[in-house]
């Protein structure tokens, strides 16, 4: 959804403004002047122009663009909001925290190595989060002893991993002004997203591996 340029640019705040003005400033001309075709054409004309002259200048804005690279971020917000009341309240709980850690975050911070493991923290918190889910929901449906112990192991190495992924962002969260300054200190915070990163996905792996013979 609005994965293209063009089609965030339709959506971006600013551009109903620009097409408010120009619509305003074409019906104050048609006030003004005689309605004659000639005129008509020549306003349409402007009007065309002027809209392309304002989506050249906010495709090249700063503001467009970190509008445009957060739809990934908002999307995946959105659908950890619908997800996490079915989670368990052991993870739910972390979980949030870590949103809004992620949120403080991307709102303070600039550097863009950071923000894009912050990123796929967030795209891996909601598989996490789907996964948790479907788990609590078969742990109180059904499942052999045995595959109780299995779901329960699960469940327990879900809820380390969003424990650690909260650490490591309060972490992160509590030394933005040192990380900024220090680029030691940026590419050793960068690392400890990384790891964060890779054992949420380690975890996912495993459950995707373990449902098959659930």
């Amino acid at each position: 959804m609005h994965n293209t340029p063009a089609r965030a640019l339709a959506v971006y705040p600013p551009s109903w403004l620009a097409c408010v003005l120009i619509l305003a400033a074409h019906g104050l001309m048609t006030w003004w002047f005689p309605a004659r075709l000639l005129m008509q054409i020549l306003l349409v004309g402007l009007d065309i122009v002027f809209f392309v002259l304002w989506c050249v200048l906010a495709l090249k804005s700063r503001s467009f663009r970190k509008f445009f690279e957060n739809i990934p971020y908002r999307a995946n917000l959105r659908s950890l909001g619908s997800v996490l009341p079915g989670c368990a309240a052991e993870f739910r709980e972390p979980a949030r925290e870590c949103i809004e850690l992620i949120e403080g975050i991307t709102d303070e911070f600039a550097d863009q190595a950071s923000l894009f493991e912050i990123g796929t923290l967030l795209a891996n918190l909601l598989d996490l989060a789907k996964a948790n889910r479907g788990l609590t929901s078969r742990l109180h449906e059904f499942g052999t002893d045995e595959q109780q112990t299995r779901m329960q192991r699960l469940h327990s190495r879900q809820i380390a991993t969003i424990g650690n992924s909260l650490e490591t962002l309060k972490a992160f969260s509590g030394n933005l002004t040192l990380i900024a300054a220090d680029s030691a200190q940026a590419g050793e915070a960068v690392q400890k997203l990384k790891y964060a990163n890779e054992g949420m996905r380690e975890v996912m792996q495993e459950f995707e591996h373990e449902d098959e013979n659930l």
